[in-house]
């Protein structure tokens, strides 16, 4: 696995591999990850059900990484009830994701890989699948460009956040699979961002962080 922390900036290799997604670092710091929190902020309330501060953190983070890619050429599909963006060159897709408490720590810090908060439904484990090196193709390989129908045959990257007592952590990985309990718990390649110093005293007091995630109901394998 490729882990790489702190070196996101072209033109390091983790740059350029930002710089192929259409992004860079401060984008996705200022207007998709703070920007995200601080509209979620407001539902951190007794008057609000608990998991509302996750849920609406996700939400929000999904529109504004949709608005932030799409004039760049990147398309919203919305295939399986999994919200992915799919780029230009219709060869990989970005899922946003929330994380554990591992999410943008190094491996060696943490002592272990993170894993995602929740169990992945059937098909982003079928997405994942195709991530994995050197296994055969499918006998019915789309045309070149061709999305529809075939979206978990693209390379699938997770923008992987958390927000705990730490701060607000993120990193832009591939998976490469999934555990028997459906968590996504391997990673081909990690970009890690830097922790984010936010205002989380009051999740603290109600207890709340990350407890909203994406839609893609878990089904059982047969």
């Amino acid at each position: 696995m490729s882990e790489q922390a702190g070196h996101w900036q072209s033109p390091t290799p983790a740059g350029r591999l930002l710089a192929e997604f259409g992004l860079v670092w401060e984008d996705v710091r200022d207007r998709v990850l703070v920007r995200a929190h601080n509209l979620a902020r407001p539902f951190n309330s007794i008057s609000y059900p608990p998991g509302s501060y996750g849920q609406m953190r996700y939400m929000e983070g999904v529109r504004l990484l949709t608005e932030l890619l799409r004039p760049k050429g990147w398309t919203a599909n919305r295939e399986d009830q999994v919200c992915r963006l799919i780029s230009p060159s219709r060869d990989r897709a970005l899922v946003l994701q929330i994380g554990d408490p591992a999410t943008g720590t190094t491996t060696a810090d943490f002592g272990r890989d993170p894993r995602t908060k929740y169990p992945k439904g059937e098909a982003l484990r079928r997405a994942i699948l195709h991530n994995q090196p050197l296994l055969p193709l499918w006998d019915d390989e789309p045309e070149t460009g061709q999305v529809e129908g075939h979206v978990e045959r693209l390379q699938t990257w997770f923008l992987l956040t958390r927000v705990d007592r730490f701060g607000l952590k993120s990193e832009l990985s591939l998976p490469n699979s999934t555990n028997s309990s459906g968590y996504v718990d391997a990673w081909r390649d990690r970009i890690l961002f830097p922790t984010l110093e936010v205002d989380i005293e009051t999740l603290q007091d109600f207890g709340q962080f990350d407890d909203g995630d994406d839609i893609d109901i878990p089904v059982d394998p047969k």
